[in-house]
């Protein structure tokens, strides 16, 4: 065949595809004509959730997104465009598969060395859903021309393209590039904890969201949007995924920061000693608060006195029944067993009264006094009062710590008090006592059917402890990078997160092998440094490279600041995405040299990324 007859060829196949992009689109467009009320509260509990889930991605995708990024033609013959979301037309017939279902799975997971039943897989380029080229993959021809290569893992063109791409401020939605090793972790069974080790540029983030759209759809009748909790490592890498579920079709994911998923309304602004983050962050803390609270009930010596409402007369409840009641009430969750508390003091109280007065004993008392006696016994606290008395008192922590703390590490943890709470210089590690605290007191947590956890390796014990209380069954996607564990609870395996998440399912720990968003030329800077900080780790095998080697330029410590302001101006200028990673000793004159020459740059620490520089 000549080239022109190939181009002819191409062209008339691009006509005909387009054809199938504008029929998709169309039946895509009217799919919800006629849908109404009734049908929306009509049928099963499932069939509604189905319908619910079918009007939320009719109306998450716009009218001219791409129908279809690819298409998969079977050794049987039948052929499948692959999409975000299923398309059919008006006889119900399927036009578009959507990506997670099974059938589906070939799509990414077919190789070479096993095509997953294929002949042919198709890739194409269609912004908004005009066809500008596709990319063929026939197996057998490929098969042909990798047999002699060994371990060959060849990027496709849409996912360098997208590396190339120009960042954003935020993650996009990146299911066209998901590769072969990605789309089996995402298709894992759900019920498992299930700890994905990558390394940098493995796509750790991309697996754990995809899996969680995934999941949403194969497991419609168990899960719900709201069933499922995604927890980031901090407000600003939280901000940056949150358009990625949407942009799949799933919307109503739960999406929180670790802050705010264990101190709600809670900033923590201020830092500490590593040791001292450390020690908060130590299984053994559950045990301190636990005797902490427990201190904080005492059983009268002497009678309670409650007076009564608009007089100076006081009823006096005895001591011992008083103390028995407090023993058979410690069981309880602490402010149930309060609650109960009061109404046995009312009910004795009652008892005191004569005759004439006993039905009315609750408004014969008065509240405020009432409210008094029960607090000298049990008192009213809130999560961070208990945490703010206890790390702010020497005598509290002495008593709470008896065995399980040295003298030293006491002294480690007592501050003294702000004037007000809302002055405390609260660490991201009292955040962490605080919901063991929260659980002690209330003894509820929003509880969820599957908890995915992205940069597990930087958690504490204590942190990892309060994830899995909120974990219906243990059903969990956790990833991370064992290499990257840094700072007061780094770790060097996986083990401790196995041991406090484990539950009745079975556990499972995969390795994303391949790097395709570093480039080679960087991570052979960081790889001696894998090496020291984590031998046990693998390297992953990268499979891109940019062209060029990093640059480095050697400055005395004086001249960095200004030095850093002019390198950022001259990349910044050059329209480039750039980042500033400096100790934060050094930020102060970093801000101080970028205002001097009205650079406008974002904090991270704000919790917001910019598309220009960043620090």
């Amino acid at each position: 065949m000549s080239v022109g007859e190939i181009a002819s060829s191409k062209i008339e196949e691009l006509r005909r595809e387009q054809d199938y992009f504008d029929a998709a689109q169309t039946a895509r467009d009217h799919a919800t004509d006629g849908w109404s009320a009734d049908k929306w509260s009509a049928g099963t509990a499932v069939e509604r959730r189905a319908f619910k889930r079918a009007v939320e991605k009719k109306q998450t995708f716009s009218s001219d997104d791409e129908v279809a990024f690819g298409r998969i033609d079977l050794e049987d013959g039948e052929t499948y465009y692959i999409g975000k979301a299923p398309i059919f037309d008006v006889d119900k017939n399927l036009l578009v598969v959507n990506w997670q279902a099974p059938i589906a799975a070939a799509y990414n997971q077919a190789t070479a060395k096993d095509p997953k039943g294929l002949v042919r897989r198709r890739k194409f380029d269609a912004p908004k859903n005009r066809i500008k080229d596709f990319e063929d993959t026939v197996f057998r021809e490929l098969a042909a021309a990798v047999a002699e290569l060994e371990g060959w893992e060849e990027p496709d063109d849409e996912l360098l393209k997208a590396l190339s791409r120009k960042r954003s401020g935020s993650m996009t939605d990146i299911v066209k590039t998901i590769q072969a090793a990605q789309d089996k972790i995402v298709r894992a069974d759900k019920d498992r904890l299930l700890i994905v080790q990558g390394g940098p540029g493995t796509g750790k983030t991309a697996v754990a969201l995809h899996r969680v759209s995934w999941l949403l759809f194969n497991y419609q009748e168990e899960l719900d949007p709201q069933d499922v909790l995604v927890v980031g490592p901090n407000p600003t890498f939280t901000r940056y995924i949150r358009r990625v579920l949407p942009d799949l079709g799933d919307n109503d994911v739960v999406q929180r920061s670790l802050q705010d998923l264990l101190a709600p309304g809670v900033t923590s602004s201020s830092t500490e000693a590593d040791e001292v983050a450390a020690l908060k962050g130590s299984a053994v803390m559950a045990d301190v608060l636990a005797a902490a609270l427990d201190d904080r009930i005492k059983e009268p010596k002497e009678p309670v006195r409650v007076q009564r409402r608009d007089s100076g007369l006081y009823v006096s409840i005895p001591a011992e029944p008083l103390a028995k009641r407090i023993k058979e009430l410690k069981s309880e969750i602490y402010l149930e067993g309060r609650a109960k508390l009061r109404l046995s003091l009312t009910e004795m109280a009652r008892q005191e009264l004569p005759v004439r007065g006993r039905q009315a004993a609750a408004d014969l008392l008065d509240s405020v006094s009432l409210n008094d006696a029960v607090n000298t016994m049990w008192p009213q606290l809130n999560a961070p009062q208990f945490i703010r008395e206890l790390l702010g008192s020497k005598d509290r922590l002495i008593k709470a710590a008896g065995d399980l703390l040295r003298a030293s590490e006491v002294g480690m943890l007592y501050r003294p008090m702000a004037k007000r709470i809302a002055d405390e210089p609260w660490t991201l590690a009292d955040l962490a006592l605080m919901d063991e605290a929260a659980e002690l007191l209330r003894g509820e947590s929003d509880i969820y059917s599957h908890i995915v956890v992205d940069e597990a390796q930087d958690l504490s014990e204590m942190q990892l402890m309060a994830i899995r209380r909120r974990s219906r069954n243990g059903s969990m996607t956790v990833v991370g990078d064992i290499a990257q564990s840094t700072g007061p609870y780094a770790t060097d395996s996986w083990e401790s997160a196995k041991t406090l998440l484990k539950s009745n399912l079975p556990t499972e720990v995969v390795e994303l092998e391949h790097g395709y968003r570093v480039p080679a030329e960087v991570f052979d800077v960081a790889r001696p440094v894998l090496e020291v900080a984590a031998p046990s780790v693998s390297a992953p095998e990268i499979v891109r490279s940019a062209g060029a080697d990093p640059e480095f330029t050697g400055i005395d410590l004086d001249d960095l600041p200004a030095e850093v302001a002019k390198i950022v101006t001259h990349h910044s200028g050059k329209g480039r995405f750039v980042g500033v990673i400096a100790v934060a000793e050094q930020w102060e004159s970093i801000r101080k040299a970028f205002s001097s020459q009205d650079i406008q740059w974002s904090e991270s620490t704000s919790g917001e990324l910019s598309n220009a520089i960043n620090v």
